[in-house]
Protein backbone atom coordinates (compact mmCIF):
# COMPACT_ATOMS: atom_id res chain seq x y z
CA UNK A 1 0.00 0.00 0.00
CA UNK A 2 1.46 2.92 -1.61
CA UNK A 3 1.72 6.05 1.45
CA UNK A 4 2.18 9.61 0.92
CA UNK A 5 3.50 12.10 3.47
CA UNK A 6 3.05 15.98 3.37
CA UNK A 7 4.60 18.92 5.45
CA UNK A 8 2.05 21.42 6.19
CA UNK A 9 3.44 25.17 6.52
CA UNK A 10 1.55 27.78 8.10
CA UNK A 11 2.32 31.30 7.54
CA UNK A 12 0.24 33.57 10.62
CA UNK A 13 0.42 36.91 11.29
CA UNK A 14 -0.21 38.58 14.21
CA UNK A 15 -0.90 41.97 15.07
CA UNK A 16 -1.20 44.57 17.68
CA UNK A 17 -4.28 45.86 18.99
CA UNK A 18 -5.27 48.74 16.56
CA UNK A 19 -1.66 48.17 15.00
CA UNK A 20 -0.29 50.48 17.86
CA UNK A 21 3.38 49.70 18.03
CA UNK A 22 4.14 47.87 21.09
CA UNK A 23 6.39 45.68 20.51
CA UNK A 24 9.61 47.46 21.37
CA UNK A 25 13.27 46.45 20.09
CA UNK A 26 14.22 45.35 23.36
CA UNK A 27 11.54 42.57 24.08
CA UNK A 28 11.75 41.35 20.54
CA UNK A 29 14.37 38.14 20.61
CA UNK A 30 12.90 37.64 24.37
CA UNK A 31 9.11 37.25 22.14
CA UNK A 32 9.92 36.02 19.60
CA UNK A 33 11.81 32.92 21.30
CA UNK A 34 8.80 32.66 23.46
CA UNK A 35 6.40 31.93 20.91
CA UNK A 36 8.64 29.27 19.27
CA UNK A 37 8.41 27.67 22.60
CA UNK A 38 5.08 28.04 22.34
CA UNK A 39 4.45 26.67 18.91
CA UNK A 40 6.83 23.60 19.95
CA UNK A 41 4.75 22.84 22.93
CA UNK A 42 1.81 21.87 20.23
CA UNK A 43 4.38 19.06 18.86
CA UNK A 44 4.42 21.55 15.74
CA UNK A 45 7.91 23.12 14.48
CA UNK A 46 8.88 26.49 14.64
CA UNK A 47 10.68 28.02 10.90
CA UNK A 48 10.92 31.57 11.27
CA UNK A 49 9.67 34.21 13.59
CA UNK A 50 10.01 37.73 12.92
CA UNK A 51 7.64 40.88 12.90
CA UNK A 52 8.11 44.37 13.86
CA UNK A 53 6.67 47.15 16.14
CA UNK A 54 3.02 46.34 15.26
CA UNK A 55 3.52 42.79 14.21
CA UNK A 56 4.74 39.27 14.02
CA UNK A 57 5.03 37.05 11.54
CA UNK A 58 5.22 32.63 12.16
CA UNK A 59 6.23 30.65 9.99
CA UNK A 60 5.85 26.63 11.31
CA UNK A 61 5.62 23.16 9.96
CA UNK A 62 2.34 21.87 11.40
CA UNK A 63 2.15 19.01 13.67
CA UNK A 64 -0.16 16.20 12.61
CA UNK A 65 -1.44 15.92 16.18
CA UNK A 66 -2.93 19.48 16.22
CA UNK A 67 -4.84 21.21 14.53
CA UNK A 68 -4.19 24.76 13.24
CA UNK A 69 -7.07 26.64 14.96
CA UNK A 70 -5.43 24.73 18.56
CA UNK A 71 -1.76 26.18 17.57
CA UNK A 72 -3.14 29.51 17.09
CA UNK A 73 -5.04 29.16 20.58
CA UNK A 74 -2.02 28.02 22.65
CA UNK A 75 0.75 30.55 20.92
CA UNK A 76 -2.27 33.42 21.46
CA UNK A 77 -2.69 32.12 25.09
CA UNK A 78 1.12 31.78 25.84
CA UNK A 79 2.24 35.03 24.35
CA UNK A 80 -0.72 36.89 25.94
CA UNK A 81 0.18 35.88 29.50
CA UNK A 82 3.72 36.40 28.87
CA UNK A 83 3.50 40.15 27.57
CA UNK A 84 1.61 41.39 30.49
CA UNK A 85 4.56 40.25 33.21
CA UNK A 86 6.58 42.25 30.85
CA UNK A 87 4.82 45.62 30.87
CA UNK A 88 1.41 45.74 32.55
CA UNK A 89 0.69 48.66 29.91
CA UNK A 90 1.12 46.23 26.63
CA UNK A 91 -2.15 46.01 24.87
CA UNK A 92 -2.86 42.48 24.42
CA UNK A 93 -1.90 40.95 20.83
CA UNK A 94 -4.97 40.19 18.67
CA UNK A 95 -5.16 37.70 15.83
CA UNK A 96 -6.38 40.13 14.10
CA UNK A 97 -5.38 39.05 10.34
CA UNK A 98 -4.48 35.25 10.00
CA UNK A 99 -3.13 34.67 6.77
CA UNK A 100 -3.14 31.34 5.98
CA UNK A 101 -0.57 30.58 3.89
CA UNK A 102 -0.16 27.03 3.50
CA UNK A 103 2.44 25.26 1.78
CA UNK A 104 2.13 21.65 1.40
CA UNK A 105 5.46 19.08 0.56
CA UNK A 106 4.40 15.97 -0.71
CA UNK A 107 7.37 13.32 -0.39
CA UNK A 108 7.04 9.88 -2.01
Amino acid sequence: MSQSLAKIYVHIVFSTKNRKRYIKPEIETELFAYMGSSIKLTDSIPVLINGSEDHVHLLAILSKKVSLSKMIEEVKKNYSRWIKTKDPFIAILVGKEVSLHTLLEVQN
